[in-house]
């Protein structure tokens, strides 16, 4: 039996684990990032079935990386 992969990435720490509560307890497997270069990480070593991205992000923001994930695809 496969678990969903959930990264969850924002740099407010309440928010992330606020989320990461709800989804654990849904039986989701969780993984956190707090900036754009750990998403891209993360990413790529976790390979989630979903990302929760936050737009504004310390270093890169989500939409450059989307930008940035999609060209390495």
């Amino acid at each position: 039996m496969s678990v969903d992969k959930v990264l969850i990435v924002d740099d407010d720490k309440e928010a992330q684990n606020l989320i990461r509560n709800i989804l654990d307890c849904d039986g989701f497997y969780t993984c956190v990032a707090s900036d754009g270069h750990q998403a891209i990480t993360s990413v790529e070593r976790e390979k989630p079935n979903l990302v929760l991205l936050d737009l504004r992000l310390p270093t890169i923001d989500g939409f450059e990386v989307c930008q940035l994930h999609h060209s390495k695809s």
